[in-house]
């Protein structure tokens, strides 16, 4: 495992907390932040901080609210590891040619779950089975700590279940059009009850610049490529 990797992989010990949760959701801890890949001018741009939005129809429990949270570190932004990861998910994505010149806008959250001894089950997805609605999402595993249970599962439009699958290891990933599956995440329990159980999640939206119903801010670059 990759020394770039490794540091990052421990910025989340320094996650603050997430201060949307509703009770008997457990405990979460949050960073957000948001990118622009600028295919024309060969860019990876930051944005000026800012909320977090989803639109009720995919997130029942939250969606209508523009939720606040900390913002990553200078160094999370400057971290090699996550703007190359950044890049090859977008890369990987299966982003119609015609839409490829586009700006894409990508919300990066890092997130891990606890489960303890004050609140003994994690929920990765409190809101059930759901779509994130962006265009394409990728999920990167970046750490996974005396769990049992966490399965991953994928659904067709209609809710059918088609797939289910564990993260087990780091950068153990998911890659998905958003628009074509539902998707969720079974909540877990600590193995050994007396420590607790961490789940460390990098989580990766991406969509059309025209179609993000943030706000255009202002932005830095990050890197060319």
């Amino acid at each position: 495992m990759s020394r770039k990797l490794n540091e990052f992989r421990a910025r989340y010990e320094t996650l603050p907390e997430d201060p949307h949760l509703f009770a008997g959701e457990g405990e979460r801890f949050r960073r957000y932040a948001r990118f622009l890949i600028n295919p024309a001018q060969g860019t990876l741009e930051r944005f000026k901080h800012d909320s977090f939005f989803q639109a009720k129809e995919y997130d029942q429990l939250y969606g209508d609210i523009h939720r606040h949270f900390a913002p990553l570190n200078p160094e999370d932004y400057e971290s090699d590891f996550l703007q190359m990861l950044v890049m090859e998910s977008y890369r990987s994505l299966p982003i119609p040619e015609s839409q490829r010149l586009e700006p894409f806008e990508v919300s990066v959250h890092m997130i891990r779950i606890a489960a303890t001894t004050r609140n003994n089950i994690g929920r990765p997805a409190p809101e059930g089975i759901h779509r994130d609605g962006y265009h394409f999402g990728s999920i990167h595993l970046m750490n996974r700590t005396n769990i049992q249970g966490d399965c991953n599962y994928i659904y067709d439009l209609n809710q059918k279940e088609i797939d289910r699958f564990k993260l087990e290891r780091p950068l153990d990933s998911i890659y998905f059009d958003d628009r074509a599956i539902f998707h969720g995440v079974s909540p877990f329990q600590a193995v050994d009850p007396r420590s607790r159980a961490l789940r460390d999640m990098l989580i990766l939206l991406y969509q059309p610049l025209a179609e993000s119903p943030q706000r255009d801010r202002p932005r830095m670059v990050l890197r060319r490529f």
